[in-house]
């Protein structure tokens, strides 16, 4: 989608900078203060949020904080589905214009203008893998195999984006190519670390949570699971690939 963006090579590395300082603090900040304060236990599962903020609130007398916390809470939600289900949503349907999935991807609806199938396609699949999630386990167990699958189904594209990084070092860069400041040593550093707490984060996702009652059950649900929706766009993108060629 970098088409769509003005003056790209300018905008998106100062939007990664930004964005990237920006979140990091914040999430490095939210969780520490969490941390400190409570236990890790308390701040874990669907409601782990709002409990801890429920907790802090009280141990610091702070109980008027609760409203706008929780309406800010609730923002962020509606706002993150509209975000998510949106941008997730157009993917396939631009990949299916591109011919890079099968070209019903790319469909318009005649009255609402919307890529219809696209989305309905993307909301099939979440409703299936949600029932299929909660199959010999609690809905907190449910809830731990979705996050971890979407962790992992998440970072999996970005081991190729470092590891594409650091090869690219080793070619000569055109001149309207923006480096990294301090060259290839410090490229090569960054992408590392990105690598390989990527693939840390990768495989700790694989790992149950102490309150899983069937640990092997739960481990193969995430790596099937992930293999199964992994396996599924690798088919229909081959599909794509053999009957354009044909």
């Amino acid at each position: 989608m970098g088409d769509e963006i003005q003056n790209p090579r300018r905008t998106v590395p100062w939007a990664l900078l930004v964005a990237g300082i920006i979140l990091t603090i914040g999430y490095i900040g939210g969780t520490a203060a969490f941390l400190f304060m409570l236990p890790a236990q308390a701040v874990t599962g669907p409601d782990g949020f709002v409990h801890g903020i429920e907790q802090l609130a009280a141990r610091l007398g702070l109980a008027w904080i609760l409203a706008p916390m929780a309406l800010l809470v609730a923002l962020n939600s509606i706002g993150g589905a509209a975000g998510n289900l949106s941008a997730a949503a157009r993917l396939p349907f631009v990949v299916g214009v591109d011919r890079y999935l099968l070209p019903a991807f790319g469909s318009i609806h005649k009255r609402f203008r919307t890529p219809w199938i696209a989305i309905g396609v993307y909301g099939a699949a979440g409703i299936v893998v949600a029932l299929l999630g909660q199959a010999g386990t609690t809905v907190r167990g449910a809830y731990d195999l979705l996050v971890s699958m979407s962790v992992i189904s998440l970072f999996l594209p970005y081991l190729f984006l470092f590891a594409a990084m650091i090869r690219h070092q080793f070619r000569q860069a055109a001149p309207h190519v923006r480096r990294v400041p301090g060259g290839k040593p410090v490229a090569i550093a960054l992408a590392s670390m990105g690598f390989l707490s990527t693939a840390i984060t990768i495989v700790l996702s694989v790992i149950p949570s102490a309150e899983e009652t069937n640990k092997p059950l739960a481990i193969a649900k995430v790596l099937g699971g992930t293999s199964l929706l992994i396996g599924m766009g690798v088919a229909v993108f081959l599909f794509s690939k053999w009957k354009t060629r044909r």
